[in-house]
This record gives C-alpha cells, structure tokens and sequence, in this order.
C-alpha cells in the first residue's frame, strides 16, 4: 500500500509489546461471546485529554475542533509494515458496517507516533489509502509525545544505531483503538486484536448519532 515501506522488514513483525502493561492497562475482558463490549480494554486512570497538534493538511489543530463528533483513534506510524495498516483497514471495516447515522457520527483518526518522519504531506498520503474522512494527526516531538502520555501510548524505536541515524528504524508500540465521545472526553478502549465483528457490535451500542 505504502511504496516508502521498507522492503527488508521481517513479515511478521509485531509492533504490539507488552510496555502498555506499564501504562496500568489490563488485558481485554472477555464477558461472553455474545456480550458486544466483549473486547473493551479495561482502563486504570485517566486517558484523554486536550492536545494541539497539526493535521495531515498543515492545519493546527486542537481537541475542542473536533468537539461534536466521536473520534475512533488510532496510534501508529506510516512506516509500519504490518499492525497498523491491519488494524487501520480493521478500523475503517469496522465504521463502514455500521448505519449510515452512526457512520457520519465517527471521525476516524490516526495519530502518529513518528514525528521525525511522518511529515503532514507523509500522514496525508497515509490516511488517503483507507479512508477518504479519515484525519492524520502529527506535529513535533514534544506535541506527540505529550499526546502520547495523555493517552498512555507506549512507542519505543528498534533497530541498530546506524538505522536510526539513517531513519530506517522500526518502532515497537501499543495497538488501541481509542473511542473519543463528542464532548472530547475519552469513552471506550479497544484491543486491536477484537474482531471487526465485535467492534462493529460494540460501536453499534456506544455510538448515539
């Protein structure tokens, strides 16, 4: 999907870790096959909160711009090889399958996690290979990684010191998605493993357009 993709990445990467688990996030509950909230992450302390960073057009943007629309986020970067355009086609399937009422109440938006690379015009191509209303959030380094602690995203890069100076490194990260309530203040947290069944089903119950 991405040509940039680096061609000498291992296939089966996981990008997953299990640093969230420093971040007081517990592993996903599962109540039931037939409970839609099955796979909702349960959360210790806040998450959320206001950020300022730059949309994937050059716009700067804030959390109360998108006040009225419940945001379903997604923390990744664009040279991810594997999890995040997985869990991105996931996420937009997802909204997708849902009435048409409910599909205009969600905003989907990826966040970067890789400042130094993931430029407005990289974001920008990004989100355009999955969703057409899909938002790309950047900004600088202190921009991310303030929005990163207020959502509790764990981000580390990997590779050898020569690949990092050369901006060919890979970054191991959390794997959330992240549902945001029109007032801005945070909802619901989903491991990137639920099925885009059950996130469908549960964005069916949470989601009052």
């Amino acid at each position: 999907m991405r040509e940039h993709w680096p061609a000498l990445l291992i296939a089966f990467i996981v990008a997953f870790t299990g640093g969230f688990l420093a971040y007081q996030l517990q592993n996903p509950t599962l109540d039931g096959a037939d409970n839609a909230l099955s796979s909702v992450v349960q959360v210790q302390g806040k998450l959320g909160g206001d950020f300022h960073l730059i949309r994937h057009d050059g716009v700067e943007v804030q959390a109360s711009d998108f006040h009225g629309q419940y945001l379903l986020m997604y923390f990744g970067y664009s040279y991810c090889p594997d999890i995040c355009p997985t869990s991105l086609i996931q996420m937009v399937r997802a909204v997708h399958q849902l009435p048409e009422k409910q599909q205009q109440a969600i905003t989907p938006v990826f966040v970067t996690v890789d400042p130094v690379r993931d430029t407005p015009t990289e974001i920008a191509a990004y989100v355009a290979d999955f969703d057409p209303r899909m938002v790309g959030l950047g900004g600088s380094v202190e921009q991310i990684q303030a929005m990163m602690q207020n959502y509790k995203v764990f981000a580390r890069k990997t590779g050898a010191e020569e690949d990092i100076k050369n901006l060919t490194y890979l970054i191991d990260h959390s794997s959330f998605f992240y549902l945001i309530k029109p007032d801005g203040q945070f909802s619901h947290l989903f491991s990137s493993q639920i099925t885009t069944e059950a996130l469908t089903r549960s964005l069916t119950t949470i989601v009052q357009p």
